[in-house]
C-alpha cells in the first residue's frame, strides 16, 4: 500500500492514520509554529521578564528594546505565546568578572492581534564587533 505523505496525515498511537482535516477540532484561529532561537526585543518600552509562563507571575526584570534573548521553550497561555528565554545583560560583567545572565518568560506574540514583542534573528554566520562608544 502507498504511504500517506507526512504533510497530509499523522500516525495515531494505536497505529492508525488520520488526515490533517480529521485532526482539526474547530475553525480556529490557527497560529503557525514559533521557532526557537535568538530574538531581538523590538517592543518600544521593552518586555517584562517573569518567573513563570503566567503573565501575573513575579517580575524578574526587563528586557530592553534592542537587546537579544535566546528563546529555548514556548507555550500558549490564553491569547499569548509565552517564551522562556535566556539573555545576558548587554555584555556588562558582575563583581566576579562574568556576564550576568537572566532567564525567565516573556510574551512573544499576541495571537489575537498578531503583534510581537520580538523578532526572530535569521540563522547565519555573524561577526560581532564591540567598540567603545558605538551604539548599534
Amino acid at each position: 500500500p502507498q504511504e500517506p505523505s507526512p504533510s497530509s496525515s499523522r500516525n495515531l498511537s494505536g497505529g492508525g492514520i488520520a488526515s490533517a482535516r480529521d485532526a482539526d477540532q474547530d475553525v480556529g484561529p490557527w497560529t503557525t509554529p514559533v521557532p526557537l532561537g535568538v530574538y531581538r526585543i523590538n517592543f518600544g518600552s521593552g518586555l517584562p521578564l517573569r518567573e513563570t509562563p503566567e503573565r501575573d507571575s513575579p517580575l524578574l526584570g526587563m528586557l530592553e528594546r534592542g537587546q537579544f534573548a535566546e528563546v529555548v521553550e514556548t507555550t500558549v497561555k490564553n491569547d499569548r505565546v509565552r517564551a522562556r528565554c535566556i539573555s545576558t545583560d548587554g555584555g556588562t560583567t558582575n563583581a566576579t568578572g562574568k556576564s550576568s545572565v537572566s532567564s525567565g518568560w516573556i510574551s512573544l506574540l499576541n495571537v489575537k492581534t498578531g503583534s510581537s514583542g520580538a523578532t526572530c534573528v535569521p540563522l547565519g554566520a555573524y561577526v560581532t564587533v564591540s567598540e567603545s562608544g558605538c551604539d548599534v
